[in-house]
């Protein structure tokens, strides 16, 4: 029988952090062939909304580059908790990917911007899954001892199928 976490728990994890893809080297990719579960609804604004973004690209990995840095530019980071902060709706269900495609401000959190990219990845032709998860990059320098993981390092960002000379794989972006 597991026991469940208490009070001087210790998890241990020794990880390589991979480098975060540049848009010259999300530009060069083309969807790998991985399968991936089909979302059972997708917003009709998401479509039109990633229509805007890459309409004149024709290169699978530049349309994904693009889309990035649409959402990038476009997007305002908020859970709208902190006091200067815009309020930002929770949730990640199509509705609420529904607002924020189309509210005059484009606000939302990792999660919500995570399932957005997703999404349009997918639409674009490349499997694509969102993961959660501590994000190490959020602290300065590397660490030699412990460090204590609190709710506000978990994030969420987003792992695409790609086609590679060597093998098919997931970049995360």
């Amino acid at each position: 029988m597991l026991k469940p976490l208490g009070d001087g728990n210790r998890y241990r994890l020794d990880a390589v952090l991979p480098s975060q893809p540049t848009a010259q080297q999300l530009s060069e990719l083309t969807p790998g062939s991985e399968e991936a579960p089909r979302p059972t609804l997708v917003p009709d604004e998401l479509s039109n909304t990633l229509d805007r973004y890459v309409h004149d690209i024709t290169s699978p990995g530049k349309r994904l580059a693009a889309m990035i840095d649409a959402l990038k530019t476009n997007g305002y980071l908020s859970h709208g908790v902190a006091p200067d902060e815009p309020p930002s709706r929770s949730g990640h269900a199509a509705d609420r990917i529904t607002q924020l495609l189309t509210d005059q401000r484009m606000i939302g959190d990792q999660e919500q911007y995570a399932v957005t990219a997703a999404l349009m990845a997918r639409e674009l032709g490349f499997p694509a899954r969102v993961v959660f998860g501590f994000d190490p990059g959020r602290r300065s320098g590397p660490s030699a001892g412990p460090i204590a993981v609190h709710c506000s390092d978990v994030s969420a960002w987003i792992e695409v199928g790609t086609a590679r000379a060597e093998s098919s794989s997931w970049s995360s972006s």
